[in-house]
Formats: structure tokens, sequence, C-alpha cells
């Protein structure tokens, strides 16, 4: 197997060693035995990185009026906006000091990042309108007025 170019041999089930330098792979699985992860280790440190969500799980195709409606900036906090732009068909979000990066439909109003295990959706109000989204991440809620 190799990644990259690189040659990975089995040590194990789900686990993989590199031979040109001392690193090791090791493929995680949920409950039901699907990989969702791999946990890299060399020089004494480990880092884990979570599976990508597969093209596949896109489920929805929105309009060029839905796209747009969802375009707009968000209040995360005093110090922080999360801004929504569109490219095209695709929808970009950039929080306040970090990069722009693609987001993905689940449905017409939840998206999904595939750079980080994180949610937003998008929460409209009587008039149709986005108002606010609601983003979903380690656990945590965070509800974010809009404000353009």
């Amino acid at each position: 197997m190799s990644t990259r170019g690189i040659e990975i041999f089995p040590s194990g089930p789900d686990a993989f060693f590199y031979k040109v330098v001392e690193a090791k792979l090791a493929f995680q699985r949920d409950a039901n035995g699907t990989m969702n992860a791999v946990v890299h280790s060399q020089n004494g440190a480990s880092f884990t990185a979570p599976r990508l969500m597969p093209e596949d799980t896109i489920a929805a195709t929105l309009s060029d009026a839905a796209l747009e409606n969802l375009t707009g900036k968000y209040r995360y906090s005093p110090a922080a906006v999360l801004t929504v732009t569109r490219e095209g068909r695709q929808l970009y979000a950039q929080l306040t000091g970090q990069p722009k990066f693609p987001i993905f439909p689940k449905s017409a109003h939840e998206f999904f990042w595939k750079v980080v295990e994180a949610s937003v959706e998008f929460i409209a109000g009587s008039d149709g309108k986005i108002v606010k989204v609601i983003h979903h991440q380690g656990g945590t809620t965070l509800d974010a007025p809009r404000e353009e």
C-alpha cells in the first residue's frame, strides 16, 4: 500500500508503518466498525486525523436563489464573524482570522466542512430569509445571528 508514492507496510489489522521514516499509522473504527480516523505517530508525537466525508454524502442540489439566500455574515462573537460567500455553485465559509473553506450540503439548510468535523445549519425566518446559523462542532452548539 502507498500514500503519495511512499509505501506503507502492515503491522496489524489496522496498523501500518513506513520504512523510509520512523512513523506509524493506526486506523481507528467507530462502534459500527467503520474507519473514522487515523493516528499518525512520529518522533514521539501523535496526531489524529478524522476521515473526510465522502462525496456521496452531498445530499442536496440547491438553486442559485437558495444558495444566494445563505450568503452573508453571521456574528459568532464580538470578535468573530463567519462570512459565507458563493463562487458559482460552491459555498465557502470563512471565520475571522481563518482561511476560507468550501462547505457542502447535507440538506437544503445544513452544510458541513470536509477539513474539520463541523456543520452549520441555516435557520430561516417566517419570510424564508436566513436569520441565523447554528454551528455544531465537537459537541458544542453556537447560535450566530445574521448581520448582513
